[in-house]
């Protein structure tokens, strides 16, 4: 049995596509008489412990996002690998690639509706398109063989619009990464929090489609006694007091400032901006909700912790 993924939604910084197909990949691959290729954008034809690479121009400023612009070099790859079965993880040209291949291999093809479409254009480009990316959805998603949905919200969504044999895939949890056994007792520590705080954590991208002005407006209303650690990419620098920001680059706190002169001191302060002076030694955070400049001394790597030194107000 040879299953084809096959979407544009791979990059370095991507998020729950990538994770479902790159956890798919390794499950796959431990599975006797089972071979799993996925076909994902890249500089140049390439080929790694069956990753394959399709040349796709990179998007401007698109983190690392390409986007395929010729069908033909899909479709051919793919017809030269002779899979069993295709699963689409996007809608755009990648999906009419293994549309227009099943004609020649003739072969199932499956659509997964990762992402809410008319909704994600809706709110970037203004809902007078939403018609139109419905009537495209229906029409898409209409030609597959079986369509799955990782919700049944979603998949209430897509029979709204007629398609049929729509089937809900829930994605599951990976229960080696989140398991209790990977607690650190001394995070609490780590991040200046109480032993007793409510710990809460968002791990994906920052993107617009994620909501978390509305997840930071809750953590402001919650209190001190709740903390929440954004991890991720593209995340908001701008946060409430208990927030943490990972630095995905390290998957470590770089360091937690309190723009407060003290953490038992009243809540809100509500960072809402911050700069360095010239020499890089002292740290200026506008405090919004308490119209206050709070001044941080910022150490080196290595050095004491950065420490708060003053508050004016303003």
């Amino acid at each position: 049995m040879h299953i084809a993924d096959i979407t544009m939604f791979y990059a370095p910084a991507s998020g729950g596509v990538r994770t479902y197909l790159d956890a798919k990949h390794r499950r796959l691959g431990g599975k006797t008489g089972i071979r799993h290729s996925l076909l994902i954008p890249g500089a140049h034809f390439g080929e790694n412990d069956g990753i394959y690479t399709v040349p796709a121009p990179a998007l401007p400023f698109g983190k690392g996002y390409r986007f395929p612009l010729r069908l033909a070099p899909w479709r051919n790859v793919l017809q030269g690998l002779q899979p069993d079965l295709i699963e689409v993880g996007d809608p755009y040209l990648t999906a009419w690639a293994a549309l227009d291949a099943r004609r020649q291999l003739d072969v199932p093809v499956i659509g997964f509706y990762h992402s809410d479409l008319p909704l994600l254009v809706g709110n970037r480009m203004g809902h007078w398109v939403t018609p139109n990316v419905e009537a495209y959805v229906t029409k898409l998603y209409g030609n597959f063989d079986r369509v799955l949905a990782p919700s049944q919200v979603m998949a209430d969504k897509l029979t709204g619009l007629g398609v049929r044999n729509v089937f809900v895939q829930p994605l599951g949890v990976d229960l080696q990464t989140f398991h209790p056994d990977a607690r650190d007792n001394g995070l609490r520590a780590e991040l200046g929090i109480a032993e007793d705080t409510r710990l809460l954590i968002f791990a994906g991208r920052g993107s617009k489609e994620k909501n978390l002005p509305v997840l930071l407006k809750c953590m402001q209303r919650l209190g001190p006694r709740y903390h929440l650690l954004l991890v991720g990419s593209s995340m908001p620098a701008a946060v409430p007091d208990n927030v943490s920001v990972i630095d995905t680059k390290t998957d470590t706190v770089v360091e937690t400032i309190w723009a407060k002169q003290s953490p038992t001191d009243l809540f809100g302060a509500s960072p809402n901006a911050l700069t360095f002076d010239n020499k890089g030694k002292r740290l200026y955070i506008a405090n919004g909700t308490q119209n206050a400049i709070a001044t941080a001394i910022h150490a080196r790597p290595g050095a004491p912790p950065s420490r708060s030194a003053s508050a004016s107000p303003m």
